[in-house]
């Protein structure tokens, strides 16, 4: 396993004794390991080894140093050797390390193999990490073959020196002006790569930005980089003020500190308070403002996590003082290390690398949407950010079109082994607007419908409340992880092949209904923002549906619930830039304002049951599950520059709640102008010829108050029903869609 703040220490010995036994070489070997100078040790026991090979000891001594200093192909082949010979007895770890070693080496159907033995090593005890281990492993050996042929369309290129060099380079950050920072284990050595002088430690350095390379590097004053520490992983806060980044001593605890700019520099160096653990890896932080504040994310073994290294999270709440520290979760967080976190608030989606879910290598990168504690399962990032290597440090800076990755790929520099050593990649996404050009609100409307879909009852279950202060993207998070508990519901009970069909038509459902939904969400919200931002007045029509589970009366509250989670969801967007659109305060002039339509269950199919002891066809069922939506319909503008007729009703549904057949009802949607301009009502259309219609034929004036009415003398249908009318004017909008629903009684 890779050591996560650095490759080694070498160790201060004569180098080129003559006549040395076999002993005094695995002596000093032993010596350099003790200290993790792995490419040291591994010297000395080559030394042992061409003098006497045939001892399993002194070959496994050599695996594990070739090991440590990341010499995946060589280290493969002495484990192999070992393999032969012992058979996992003497070395049970061996044949993990066998396996390990294979897939950093790209050889995943070897090492599927070979985790297969290591599964079947550890099959009487199913909940050891070591069978765990091998299961995920086997799994990831066959989503690593597909991840190889899915190469992203990114411009990726390795850093020259004096950036990178024969050592190893950590943690790149790029400050407001273009400026780099970043950690390097660098020191001074003589021909062997021995360290001359007593100083190798892991340093900050500090490179001026020219044109977007960075050819001169300084090291950083001894405020910072302080003696008989290992400094590294800088992070700046959003106003530029205050730098953390991380302090080890040599046992590799690990302290959170902090530094204020001033005239001068970066100033006094003091430990943060109430974020670091004591006796703990405290590290690799990262700011990131989000939802109206600042965070901070950093990784840390403390207790109480769920693996090795975990990811946690704290606001920033000024200066170096911070709020509770909060896990980020068993979603992201596994049995191993989940390190280097970096999030991005705008589309809230955290990246960080973790050598337990699904990878090519060792570290891979991961993105996972969501905030707080929901996210979605994590997504591989897929080459080139990942390789059979270690990658990690993912970060990407949009306001310099710039992002980094540290990996010791193939293609690093090196003189101890090809894959030994850490270097900075920079990559850079093609230069296009990924947006469409859209240049009438018509052609927005090409993007819609927008749908979105829920859990049963959410969100605030069990609640007549009209609306919530949950965001969409809580709710979908949430929905998301409950595809294993859909699958083993949806198939419960049912035959091997319909439940292996059962299966996969929920997952199916999850990735091509409610994760689409999510992607056309993102894609639509920018567009939006970009008409908003030309100074357009936007009116956004939203449906909302219900399966037939509950009283009718409760899901039309239900499904203005969910409408108003949306409108959430576009409040917290970016900081809040939709808000002055929302609240008519934009300087530009533009406005967003919601028709909000909840049809609660009336236009569910009759297909869905509504029987509360029946959940898998109720509640897990496809069927169902389609029906708890909302969506997005239509964006209509007026006239920006000119004076217009504005149609406003105070009620846009009305349910009847349960009738008879036999009844006469009346029922009038009362409206005003709030426009400038006379209003007319051009035309009324219903959804069926089933009651009669009256609605002002004279223009109505502005400020006045009129109403629309409807008349059913006998309520048609049965059960549950909805009745719609499209209202057409000539203002804005100039159409309205008004419902009434009711549930008709039959004896």
């Amino acid at each position: 396993m890779k050591n996560l703040l650095f490759t080694g220490l070498l160790v201060l010995m004569a180098w080129g004794l003559q006549a040395q036994s076999q002993r005094d070489f695995e002596k000093w070997g032993d010596l350099a390991s003790d200290i993790n100078d792995h490419y040291g040790a591994a010297r000395y026991y080559r030394k042992a080894l061409d003098i006497d090979s045939s001892q399993s000891k002194l070959l496994w001594k050599y695996a594990e140093a070739l090991r440590g200093y990341n010499d995946y192909a060589r280290a493969e082949h002495y484990y192999q050797q070992i393999y032969r010979k012992d058979r996992g007895k003497l070395y049970p770890e061996g044949p993990f390390w066998l396996a390990t070693m294979l897939k950093h080496n790209g050889k995943y159907k070897e090492s599927k193999k070979m985790w297969k033995t290591v599964s079947n090593m550890h099959r009487n005890d199913r909940k050891s990490y070591y069978y765990l281990k091998a299961q995920q492993e086997m799994a990831a050996c066959d989503s690593a073959v597909v991840f190889a042929e899915q190469r992203v369309n990114v411009l990726f290129d390795h850093l020259p020196e004096p950036v990178n060099s024969y050592d190893a380079e950590y943690s790149p950050l790029l400050d407001e002006k273009g400026n780099l920072y970043f950690a390097s284990l660098k020191g001074e050595l003589d021909k062997n790569r021995q360290v001359i002088g007593k100083r190798y430690e892991i340093t900050l350095f500090y490179a001026e930005g020219q044109n977007g390379n960075w050819l001169e590097i300084t090291e950083l004053d001894t405020a910072l980089n302080r003696s008989g520490y290992h400094t590294a992983n800088p992070a700046i806060s959003a106003d530029g003020k205050w730098m953390v980044f991380t302090q080890c001593n040599d046992s590799m605890v690990c302290n959170l500190m902090g530094a204020r700019m001033t005239d001068s520099g970066w100033g006094e160096v003091q430990t943060i308070r109430g974020i670091n653990a004591a006796d703990s890896r405290n590290t690799q932080a990262s700011f990131a403002r989000a939802r109206g504040k600042e965070w901070l994310f950093f990784s840390s073994d403390r207790p109480g996590g769920y693996g090795k290294l975990d990811l946690y999270y704290a606001e920033h709440l000024g200066n170096l003082r911070f709020g509770d520290v909060f896990n980020l979760g068993p979603e992201i967080n596994s049995m191993d290390n989940d390190v280097s976190p970096w999030y991005d608030g705008e589309s809230e989606t955290l990246y960080f690398s973790s050598d337990w879910h699904h990878g090519m290598g060792g570290l891979d990168v991961f993105e996972s949407m969501g905030f707080g504690l929901q996210w979605s399962p994590p997504r591989n990032m897929r080459p080139p950010f990942n390789s059979p290597a270690n990658d990690l440090y993912y970060r990407y800076q949009p306001e310099h079109e710039t992002g980094f990755v540290v990996s010791n790929r193939e293609g690093s520099l090196a003189e101890k082994g090809e894959t030994c050593c850490n270097d900075i990649y920079r990559f850079r996404f093609p230069v296009t607007d990924t947006l469409p050009v859209i240049e009438t609100l018509e052609q927005l409307s090409d993007y819609l419908p927008v749908t979105l879909y829920f859990h049963n009852d959410v969100p605030n279950p069990r609640s007549w409340d009209t609306t919530t202060t949950q965001n969409y993207m809580d709710t979908y998070l949430a929905y998301r992880a409950m595809l294993p508990l859909y699958q083993e519901e949806y198939s419960a009970g049912l035959k091997k092949g319909e439940r292996e069909t059962a299966i996969v038509n929920m997952a199916d459902f999850f990735e091509n209904k409610v994760d689409l939904g999510v992607e056309h969400l993102a894609l639509f919200t920018k567009l939006l923002l970009r008409e908003l931002e030309k100074g357009r007045k936007i009116d956004l029509t939203i449906k909302g549906y219900a399966s037939p589970l509950a009283r009718s009366d409760y899901n039309v509250n239900l499904t203005q619930r969910r409408i108003q989670s949306l409108v959430n969801y576009l409040k917290a967007y970016d900081m809040g830039v939709f808000v002055p659109y929302m609240e008519g305060t934009a300087d530009n002039g533009g406005r967003l304002n919601f028709i909000r339509i909840p049809f609660g269950a009336y236009r569910a199919e009759k297909s869905v049951s509504d029987n509360l002891h029946d959940t898998r066809n109720s509640v897990y069922s496809r069927s169902a599950s389609l029906e708890r939506k909302i969506e997005i319909l239509s964006v209509e503008r007026a006239a920006d520059d000119t004076a217009r007729a504005e149609i406003h009703f105070n009620t846009m549904i009305q349910n009847l709640g349960a009738v008879q057949p036999t009844d006469t009802i009346t029922h009038r949607f009362h409206f005003t102008n709030r426009g400038e301009l006379a209003l007319q009502i051009k035309d009324i259309v219903p959804s069926c010829d089933c009651a009669s219609l009256r609605f002002p034929s004279h223009e109505i004036a502005p400020g006045e108050q009129s109403y629309f009415e409807v008349l059913f003398e006998g309520v048609p249908g049965t059960g549950k029903n909805s009745w719609s009318y499209r209202v057409l004017t000539n203002g804005f909008p100039a159409e309205v869609e008004l419902v009434i629903t009711g549930e008709v009684m039959v004896e």
